[in-house]
Protein backbone atom coordinates (compact mmCIF):
# COMPACT_ATOMS: atom_id res chain seq x y z
CA UNK A 1 0.00 0.00 0.00
CA UNK A 2 1.42 3.40 -0.93
CA UNK A 3 2.10 6.21 1.54
CA UNK A 4 -0.79 8.22 0.07
CA UNK A 5 -3.15 5.30 0.49
CA UNK A 6 -2.12 5.03 4.11
CA UNK A 7 -2.82 8.72 4.61
CA UNK A 8 -6.21 8.34 2.99
CA UNK A 9 -7.04 5.44 5.27
CA UNK A 10 -5.97 7.50 8.23
CA UNK A 11 -8.53 10.13 7.34
CA UNK A 12 -11.21 8.53 9.47
CA UNK A 13 -11.29 11.30 12.02
CA UNK A 14 -13.27 9.47 14.65
CA UNK A 15 -10.18 7.29 15.13
CA UNK A 16 -7.74 10.14 14.96
CA UNK A 17 -7.27 10.78 18.67
CA UNK A 18 -4.87 7.87 19.14
CA UNK A 19 -2.91 8.00 15.88
CA UNK A 20 0.64 6.74 15.84
CA UNK A 21 0.84 5.47 19.39
CA UNK A 22 2.75 2.49 18.07
CA UNK A 23 5.18 4.81 16.33
CA UNK A 24 5.64 6.32 19.76
CA UNK A 25 6.10 2.93 21.32
CA UNK A 26 8.83 1.67 19.04
CA UNK A 27 10.64 4.87 18.16
CA UNK A 28 10.65 6.74 21.47
CA UNK A 29 10.91 4.01 24.08
CA UNK A 30 14.58 4.78 24.66
CA UNK A 31 13.88 8.32 25.84
CA UNK A 32 13.58 9.45 29.42
CA UNK A 33 10.11 9.72 30.92
CA UNK A 34 9.64 13.44 30.57
CA UNK A 35 10.61 13.53 26.91
CA UNK A 36 7.89 14.56 24.52
CA UNK A 37 6.56 11.89 22.21
CA UNK A 38 5.46 13.29 18.83
CA UNK A 39 2.22 11.96 17.40
CA UNK A 40 2.57 11.46 14.06
CA UNK A 41 -2.02 10.70 10.14
CA UNK A 42 -9.43 19.21 -16.94
CA UNK A 43 -10.37 22.35 -15.03
CA UNK A 44 -9.27 23.00 -11.49
CA UNK A 45 -12.49 23.26 -9.53
CA UNK A 46 -10.96 23.48 -6.06
CA UNK A 47 -8.25 25.64 -4.50
CA UNK A 48 -4.92 24.15 -5.56
CA UNK A 49 -1.52 24.13 -3.87
CA UNK A 50 -0.13 27.64 -4.00
CA UNK A 51 3.16 27.32 -5.81
CA UNK A 52 5.88 29.40 -4.20
CA UNK A 53 3.55 30.78 -1.51
CA UNK A 54 4.90 29.37 1.74
CA UNK A 55 4.15 29.36 5.44
CA UNK A 56 7.09 29.48 7.84
CA UNK A 57 6.50 27.75 11.17
CA UNK A 58 8.92 28.33 14.04
CA UNK A 59 9.00 26.38 17.31
CA UNK A 60 11.31 27.89 19.93
CA UNK A 61 13.05 26.24 22.85
CA UNK A 62 12.85 22.60 21.72
CA UNK A 63 14.95 20.59 24.20
CA UNK A 64 17.89 18.42 23.11
CA UNK A 65 17.05 15.13 21.38
CA UNK A 66 13.35 16.02 21.26
CA UNK A 67 10.88 16.35 18.41
CA UNK A 68 7.47 17.90 17.84
CA UNK A 69 5.11 17.83 14.89
CA UNK A 70 2.16 19.70 13.42
CA UNK A 71 -0.33 18.41 10.89
CA UNK A 72 -2.26 19.98 8.05
CA UNK A 73 -4.38 18.77 5.13
CA UNK A 74 -2.89 18.82 1.65
CA UNK A 75 -4.79 19.93 -1.47
CA UNK A 76 -6.46 16.48 -1.66
CA UNK A 77 -7.34 16.70 2.07
CA UNK A 78 -4.85 13.93 2.92
CA UNK A 79 -2.96 14.44 6.18
CA UNK A 80 0.62 15.69 6.15
CA UNK A 81 2.99 16.03 9.09
CA UNK A 82 5.62 18.71 9.61
CA UNK A 83 8.40 17.55 11.93
CA UNK A 84 10.55 19.77 14.15
CA UNK A 85 13.45 17.79 15.56
CA UNK A 86 16.33 19.02 17.68
CA UNK A 87 19.17 16.53 17.42
CA UNK A 88 21.69 18.78 19.18
CA UNK A 89 22.79 18.78 22.81
CA UNK A 90 21.18 22.13 23.71
CA UNK A 91 17.73 23.70 23.38
CA UNK A 92 17.18 25.18 19.94
CA UNK A 93 14.69 26.99 17.73
CA UNK A 94 13.62 24.88 14.76
CA UNK A 95 12.00 26.36 11.66
CA UNK A 96 10.19 24.63 8.79
CA UNK A 97 8.53 25.96 5.64
CA UNK A 98 5.61 24.41 3.81
CA UNK A 99 3.75 25.38 0.69
CA UNK A 100 0.31 26.60 1.61
CA UNK A 101 -2.06 23.74 0.77
CA UNK A 102 -4.80 25.95 -0.68
CA UNK A 103 -5.45 29.58 -1.52
CA UNK A 104 -8.05 29.89 1.23
CA UNK A 105 -8.02 29.51 5.03
CA UNK A 106 -6.87 26.21 6.54
CA UNK A 107 -5.91 24.63 9.86
CA UNK A 108 -2.88 23.30 11.68
CA UNK A 109 -3.24 20.59 14.33
CA UNK A 110 -0.95 19.76 17.22
CA UNK A 111 -1.35 16.17 18.40
CA UNK A 112 1.21 15.02 20.96
CA UNK A 113 1.53 12.74 23.94
CA UNK A 114 3.86 13.34 26.86
CA UNK A 115 4.74 10.42 29.09
CA UNK A 116 4.95 11.53 32.72
CA UNK A 117 4.92 9.16 35.68
CA UNK A 118 4.15 6.26 33.34
CA UNK A 119 1.04 8.02 32.06
CA UNK A 120 0.32 9.37 28.59
CA UNK A 121 -0.88 12.97 28.72
CA UNK A 122 -2.32 14.24 25.42
CA UNK A 123 -1.90 17.78 24.09
CA UNK A 124 -4.36 18.61 21.30
CA UNK A 125 -4.60 22.05 19.70
CA UNK A 126 -6.52 23.34 16.69
CA UNK A 127 -5.27 26.46 14.88
CA UNK A 128 -7.15 28.35 12.19
CA UNK A 129 -4.70 29.96 9.74
CA UNK A 130 -5.85 32.90 7.64
CA UNK A 131 -4.60 32.47 4.07
CA UNK A 132 -2.42 35.65 4.05
CA UNK A 133 -0.43 34.47 7.11
CA UNK A 134 3.13 33.53 6.12
CA UNK A 135 4.84 33.23 9.52
CA UNK A 136 3.87 31.70 12.89
CA UNK A 137 5.91 31.29 16.08
CA UNK A 138 5.32 28.78 18.88
CA UNK A 139 7.17 28.26 22.15
CA UNK A 140 7.81 24.73 23.34
CA UNK A 141 7.11 23.95 27.01
CA UNK A 142 9.85 21.58 28.12
CA UNK A 143 8.03 20.65 31.33
CA UNK A 144 4.86 19.27 29.78
CA UNK A 145 5.58 18.96 26.06
CA UNK A 146 2.91 21.45 25.03
CA UNK A 147 3.35 24.39 22.66
CA UNK A 148 2.01 27.92 22.96
CA UNK A 149 1.25 30.32 20.12
CA UNK A 150 3.53 33.33 20.65
CA UNK A 151 2.94 35.59 17.67
CA UNK A 152 2.09 35.70 13.99
CA UNK A 153 1.72 38.26 11.26
CA UNK A 154 -1.94 37.74 10.52
CA UNK A 155 -5.11 35.95 11.58
CA UNK A 156 -4.37 32.83 13.59
CA UNK A 157 -7.02 31.50 15.98
CA UNK A 158 -6.73 28.72 18.53
CA UNK A 159 -10.26 27.28 18.45
CA UNK A 160 -9.78 24.55 21.08
CA UNK A 161 -12.58 26.03 23.17
CA UNK A 162 -15.06 25.59 20.31
CA UNK A 163 -13.94 22.04 19.54
CA UNK A 164 -13.80 20.95 23.18
CA UNK A 165 -17.29 22.29 23.94
CA UNK A 166 -18.85 20.27 21.12
CA UNK A 167 -16.82 17.13 21.82
CA UNK A 168 -17.75 17.24 25.49
CA UNK A 169 -21.35 16.71 24.39
CA UNK A 170 -20.79 14.07 21.71
CA UNK A 171 -18.52 11.97 23.93
CA UNK A 172 -21.01 11.67 26.78
CA UNK A 173 -21.64 8.03 27.73
CA UNK A 174 -24.17 8.40 30.58
CA UNK A 175 -27.05 6.81 28.64
CA UNK A 176 -27.76 9.97 26.69
CA UNK A 177 -29.19 9.24 23.25
CA UNK A 178 -27.80 10.47 19.94
CA UNK A 179 -30.94 12.56 19.45
CA UNK A 180 -30.42 14.26 22.83
CA UNK A 181 -26.83 15.00 21.90
CA UNK A 182 -28.00 16.53 18.63
CA UNK A 183 -30.34 18.83 20.53
CA UNK A 184 -27.51 19.90 22.84
CA UNK A 185 -25.06 20.70 20.04
CA UNK A 186 -27.85 22.60 18.24
CA UNK A 187 -28.26 24.76 21.33
CA UNK A 188 -24.51 25.29 21.58
CA UNK A 189 -24.35 26.21 17.90
CA UNK A 190 -27.15 28.76 18.35
CA UNK A 191 -25.55 30.26 21.46
CA UNK A 192 -22.19 30.64 19.71
CA UNK A 193 -23.85 32.37 16.76
CA UNK A 194 -25.31 34.91 19.17
CA UNK A 195 -22.03 35.45 21.02
CA UNK A 196 -19.54 35.46 18.15
CA UNK A 197 -19.13 38.59 16.06
CA UNK A 198 -15.96 37.62 14.21
CA UNK A 199 -16.69 36.00 10.84
CA UNK A 200 -13.86 33.51 11.25
CA UNK A 201 -15.24 32.32 14.58
CA UNK A 202 -18.69 32.01 13.05
CA UNK A 203 -17.23 29.93 10.24
CA UNK A 204 -15.39 27.68 12.70
CA UNK A 205 -18.53 27.31 14.79
CA UNK A 206 -20.36 26.03 11.71
CA UNK A 207 -17.49 23.74 10.73
CA UNK A 208 -17.20 22.04 14.12
CA UNK A 209 -20.96 21.83 14.56
CA UNK A 210 -21.47 20.04 11.27
CA UNK A 211 -18.53 17.77 11.95
CA UNK A 212 -20.15 16.64 15.22
CA UNK A 213 -23.61 16.47 13.64
CA UNK A 214 -22.22 14.19 10.94
CA UNK A 215 -20.98 11.82 13.63
CA UNK A 216 -24.28 11.79 15.50
CA UNK A 217 -26.71 11.89 12.58
CA UNK A 218 -24.88 11.40 9.25
CA UNK A 219 -28.10 11.36 7.21
CA UNK A 220 -29.25 14.76 8.50
CA UNK A 221 -30.21 16.83 5.44
CA UNK A 222 -28.59 19.92 6.92
CA UNK A 223 -25.16 18.39 6.26
CA UNK A 224 -25.68 18.39 2.50
CA UNK A 225 -27.06 21.93 2.65
CA UNK A 226 -23.96 23.01 4.55
CA UNK A 227 -21.62 21.47 1.99
CA UNK A 228 -23.60 23.02 -0.86
CA UNK A 229 -23.34 26.45 0.76
CA UNK A 230 -19.55 26.47 0.98
CA UNK A 231 -17.72 28.96 -1.20
CA UNK A 232 -14.34 29.05 0.52
CA UNK A 233 -14.20 26.05 2.87
CA UNK A 234 -11.77 26.00 5.77
CA UNK A 235 -9.38 23.26 4.62
CA UNK A 236 -9.21 20.94 7.62
CA UNK A 237 -9.59 17.54 9.20
CA UNK A 238 -13.02 18.67 10.41
CA UNK A 239 -14.07 19.32 6.82
CA UNK A 240 -12.81 15.89 5.82
CA UNK A 241 -14.82 14.42 8.69
CA UNK A 242 -18.05 16.00 7.47
CA UNK A 243 -17.47 14.70 3.94
CA UNK A 244 -16.47 11.25 5.18
CA UNK A 245 -19.63 10.75 7.25
CA UNK A 246 -21.82 12.27 4.52
CA UNK A 247 -20.53 9.72 2.00
CA UNK A 248 -20.70 6.86 4.49
CA UNK A 249 -24.42 7.49 4.78
CA UNK A 250 -24.74 7.50 0.98
CA UNK A 251 -22.36 4.70 0.10
CA UNK A 252 -25.13 2.43 -1.21
CA UNK A 253 -26.11 5.08 -3.76
CA UNK A 254 -23.02 7.15 -4.59
CA UNK A 255 -23.44 6.11 -8.22
CA UNK A 256 -26.74 8.02 -8.28
CA UNK A 257 -25.10 11.37 -7.55
CA UNK A 258 -25.23 13.78 -10.44
CA UNK A 259 -22.65 16.39 -9.55
CA UNK A 260 -22.50 17.93 -13.01
CA UNK A 261 -25.96 19.40 -12.50
CA UNK A 262 -24.87 21.14 -9.32
CA UNK A 263 -23.98 24.78 -9.80
CA UNK A 264 -21.57 24.63 -6.87
CA UNK A 265 -18.21 23.55 -8.29
CA UNK A 266 -16.67 23.67 -4.80
CA UNK A 267 -19.23 21.14 -3.57
CA UNK A 268 -18.56 18.93 -6.60
CA UNK A 269 -14.83 19.01 -6.00
CA UNK A 270 -15.12 18.29 -2.28
CA UNK A 271 -17.40 15.31 -2.89
CA UNK A 272 -15.13 13.89 -5.60
CA UNK A 273 -12.11 14.14 -3.29
CA UNK A 274 -14.15 12.48 -0.55
CA UNK A 275 -15.22 9.66 -2.86
CA UNK A 276 -11.60 9.01 -3.81
CA UNK A 277 -10.73 8.63 -0.12
CA UNK A 278 -13.83 6.49 0.43
CA UNK A 279 -13.12 4.07 -2.42
CA UNK A 280 -9.48 3.64 -1.41
CA UNK A 281 -10.54 2.79 2.13
CA UNK A 282 -12.98 0.09 0.98
CA UNK A 283 -10.98 -1.40 -1.87
CA UNK A 284 -10.09 -4.52 0.14
CA UNK A 285 -13.42 -4.79 1.94
CA UNK A 286 -15.91 -4.15 -0.80
CA UNK A 287 -19.62 -3.66 -0.07
CA UNK A 288 -22.39 -4.63 -2.55
CA UNK A 289 -22.48 -1.37 -4.54
CA UNK A 290 -18.73 -0.70 -4.49
CA UNK A 291 -18.23 -1.65 -8.16
CA UNK A 292 -21.06 0.60 -9.33
CA UNK A 293 -19.71 3.48 -7.26
CA UNK A 294 -16.22 2.96 -8.67
CA UNK A 295 -17.51 2.87 -12.25
CA UNK A 296 -19.41 6.11 -11.62
CA UNK A 297 -16.35 7.75 -10.02
CA UNK A 298 -14.15 6.88 -13.00
CA UNK A 299 -16.33 9.21 -15.09
CA UNK A 300 -15.79 12.24 -12.82
CA UNK A 301 -13.48 15.14 -13.60
CA UNK A 302 -11.41 14.51 -10.49
CA UNK A 303 -10.65 10.92 -11.51
CA UNK A 304 -9.84 11.94 -15.08
CA UNK A 305 -7.45 14.65 -13.85
CA UNK A 306 -5.69 12.27 -11.43
CA UNK A 307 -6.16 9.01 -13.30
CA UNK A 308 -2.62 7.63 -13.04
CA UNK A 309 -2.26 8.05 -9.28
CA UNK A 310 -5.85 7.07 -8.44
CA UNK A 311 -5.79 3.98 -10.64
CA UNK A 312 -2.77 2.73 -8.74
CA UNK A 313 -4.32 3.55 -5.37
CA UNK A 314 -7.56 1.77 -6.23
CA UNK A 315 -5.91 -1.44 -7.37
CA UNK A 316 -6.63 -4.31 -5.01
CA UNK A 317 -3.61 -5.96 -3.47
CA UNK A 318 -2.54 -8.75 -5.84
CA UNK A 319 -1.56 -10.82 -2.81
CA UNK A 320 -4.60 -10.67 -0.53
CA UNK A 321 -3.20 -13.50 1.58
CA UNK A 322 -0.30 -11.28 2.64
CA UNK A 323 -2.48 -9.20 4.96
CA UNK A 324 -4.00 -12.38 6.38
CA UNK A 325 -0.60 -13.90 7.04
CA UNK A 326 0.69 -10.74 8.69
CA UNK A 327 -2.25 -10.63 11.09
CA UNK A 328 -2.07 -14.32 11.94
CA UNK A 329 1.64 -14.06 12.72
CA UNK A 330 1.07 -11.17 15.18
CA UNK A 331 2.68 -11.90 18.57
CA UNK A 332 0.55 -11.75 21.74
CA UNK A 333 1.07 -12.68 25.37
CA UNK A 334 -0.82 -15.79 26.44
CA UNK A 335 -0.03 -16.15 30.12
CA UNK A 336 3.75 -16.40 30.41
CA UNK A 337 4.19 -17.32 26.75
CA UNK A 338 4.36 -15.29 23.57
CA UNK A 339 2.30 -16.98 20.87
CA UNK A 340 1.03 -16.25 17.38
CA UNK A 341 -2.46 -14.82 17.03
CA UNK A 342 -3.31 -17.73 14.74
CA UNK A 343 -2.80 -20.15 17.66
CA UNK A 344 -5.16 -18.10 19.82
CA UNK A 345 -7.88 -17.91 17.17
CA UNK A 346 -7.58 -21.59 16.27
CA UNK A 347 -8.58 -22.53 19.80
CA UNK A 348 -11.95 -20.79 19.29
CA UNK A 349 -14.07 -22.07 16.42
CA UNK A 350 -16.38 -19.36 15.11
CA UNK A 351 -18.05 -18.20 11.93
CA UNK A 352 -16.35 -14.79 12.14
CA UNK A 353 -13.72 -13.12 14.30
CA UNK A 354 -13.61 -9.41 15.13
CA UNK A 355 -10.19 -8.16 16.21
CA UNK A 356 -10.48 -5.08 18.43
CA UNK A 357 -7.12 -3.32 18.81
CA UNK A 358 -7.34 -0.98 21.81
CA UNK A 359 -5.38 0.42 24.78
CA UNK A 360 -6.21 1.39 28.36
CA UNK A 361 -5.14 4.99 27.75
CA UNK A 362 -7.26 5.33 24.57
CA UNK A 363 -10.54 6.97 25.60
CA UNK A 364 -12.29 6.38 22.24
CA UNK A 365 -11.29 2.70 22.49
CA UNK A 366 -12.99 2.36 25.88
CA UNK A 367 -16.08 4.22 24.68
CA UNK A 368 -16.36 1.90 21.68
CA UNK A 369 -16.03 -1.19 23.88
CA UNK A 370 -18.87 0.13 26.07
CA UNK A 371 -20.93 0.74 22.92
CA UNK A 372 -20.40 -2.85 21.74
CA UNK A 373 -21.44 -4.20 25.15
CA UNK A 374 -24.86 -2.64 24.58
CA UNK A 375 -25.31 -4.03 21.05
CA UNK A 376 -27.13 -7.10 19.82
CA UNK A 377 -24.16 -8.56 17.96
CA UNK A 378 -24.43 -11.56 15.60
CA UNK A 379 -24.17 -14.88 17.48
CA UNK A 380 -21.63 -16.29 15.02
CA UNK A 381 -19.19 -13.46 15.85
CA UNK A 382 -16.34 -13.94 18.33
CA UNK A 383 -14.56 -10.79 19.54
CA UNK A 384 -10.86 -10.76 20.44
CA UNK A 385 -9.53 -7.74 22.30
CA UNK A 386 -5.86 -7.06 21.63
CA UNK A 387 -4.41 -4.40 23.91
CA UNK A 388 -1.53 -2.31 22.60
CA UNK A 389 -0.39 -1.35 26.11
CA UNK A 390 3.26 -1.70 27.04
CA UNK A 391 4.41 -4.95 28.61
CA UNK A 392 5.35 -3.07 31.79
CA UNK A 393 1.69 -2.02 32.06
CA UNK A 394 0.46 -5.61 32.03
CA UNK A 395 -1.28 -5.28 35.41
CA UNK A 396 -3.06 -2.13 34.31
CA UNK A 397 -4.26 -3.91 31.17
CA UNK A 398 -5.42 -7.05 32.97
CA UNK A 399 -7.26 -4.96 35.58
CA UNK A 400 -9.06 -2.90 32.94
CA UNK A 401 -9.94 -6.05 30.98
CA UNK A 402 -11.47 -7.61 34.11
CA UNK A 403 -13.40 -4.46 34.98
CA UNK A 404 -14.86 -4.26 31.48
CA UNK A 405 -15.68 -7.99 31.30
CA UNK A 406 -13.46 -8.57 28.28
CA UNK A 407 -13.23 -12.22 27.31
CA UNK A 408 -10.58 -13.30 24.78
CA UNK A 409 -8.38 -10.42 25.91
CA UNK A 410 -4.68 -10.48 25.00
CA UNK A 411 -1.72 -8.14 25.31
CA UNK A 412 0.46 -7.57 22.26
CA UNK A 413 4.16 -8.42 22.52
CA UNK A 414 6.87 -5.82 21.92
CA UNK A 415 8.74 -7.83 19.30
CA UNK A 416 10.54 -6.86 16.12
CA UNK A 417 8.06 -9.04 14.26
CA UNK A 418 5.17 -6.94 15.54
CA UNK A 419 6.97 -3.74 14.70
CA UNK A 420 7.28 -4.90 11.09
CA UNK A 421 3.63 -5.98 10.93
CA UNK A 422 2.40 -2.68 12.33
CA UNK A 423 4.22 -0.87 9.55
CA UNK A 424 3.21 -3.25 6.75
CA UNK A 425 -0.54 -3.34 7.43
CA UNK A 426 -0.85 0.23 8.72
CA UNK A 427 -1.79 -0.87 12.23
CA UNK A 428 -0.88 2.55 13.58
CA UNK A 429 -4.22 3.89 14.72
CA UNK A 430 -6.50 3.04 17.61
CA UNK A 431 -9.17 1.88 17.87
CA UNK A 432 -8.94 -0.48 14.89
CA UNK A 433 -11.36 -3.24 13.93
CA UNK A 434 -10.46 -6.09 11.56
CA UNK A 435 -13.05 -8.69 10.56
CA UNK A 436 -11.97 -12.26 9.68
CA UNK A 437 -14.06 -15.18 8.44
CA UNK A 438 -13.95 -18.76 9.78
CA UNK A 439 -10.85 -19.50 7.68
CA UNK A 440 -9.13 -16.33 8.98
CA UNK A 441 -9.45 -14.54 5.64
CA UNK A 442 -9.62 -10.76 5.99
CA UNK A 443 -13.22 -9.81 5.24
CA UNK A 444 -12.67 -6.15 6.13
CA UNK A 445 -9.34 -4.60 7.23
CA UNK A 446 -10.75 -1.43 8.78
CA UNK A 447 -14.37 -1.54 9.92
CA UNK A 448 -16.26 1.51 11.14
CA UNK A 449 -16.05 2.01 14.91
CA UNK A 450 -18.96 0.87 17.13
CA UNK A 451 -19.83 4.50 17.87
CA UNK A 452 -20.35 5.21 14.17
CA UNK A 453 -23.80 4.82 12.69
CA UNK A 454 -22.60 2.32 10.08
CA UNK A 455 -20.94 -0.17 12.42
CA UNK A 456 -23.69 -2.77 12.81
CA UNK A 457 -24.84 -2.29 9.23
CA UNK A 458 -21.29 -2.84 7.94
CA UNK A 459 -20.75 -5.80 10.21
CA UNK A 460 -23.91 -7.60 9.14
CA UNK A 461 -23.29 -6.80 5.46
CA UNK A 462 -19.85 -8.41 5.51
CA UNK A 463 -21.02 -11.40 7.54
CA UNK A 464 -23.59 -12.47 4.95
Amino acid sequence: MTDLAIKLLNANVSRFLCLLFLFILFNCSNKSENKVIPAPAGENILPQSVSGDSLEIIIKNIPPQTAASLMYNDFDLSSKNIYFENTSGISRTVSQKILKPVNSDYTLLYRTFTMTDNKFVPHYHNYFIGQPVDRIEFVFNEKNGDIKLENNNGTVINYDNITNAYQEITRKTNKITALQKVRQIENLHADNKKNFTDNNLLSLNDLVFYKQLSLLSPEDKRIQNYLLSLEKPVWSTDLLGVIYQYLQAKKDSIYLLNLNKSKNSVYNGLIEIGIANHLVQYKEGKYPDYARNLEWFEDTEYYKNHKDSLKKLLETDKKPESVKNQILSFDVHDGDRVVKLKNVLSAHKSGYYLLDFWATWCIPCLQNIEAMHQMDLPKELEIFYISMDRTKDKEKWSGKARNMDLFNSYLFAETQNNKNIIRKINLNELPRYILLDKDFNVVHPNLATPQEADFLKELKTYMK
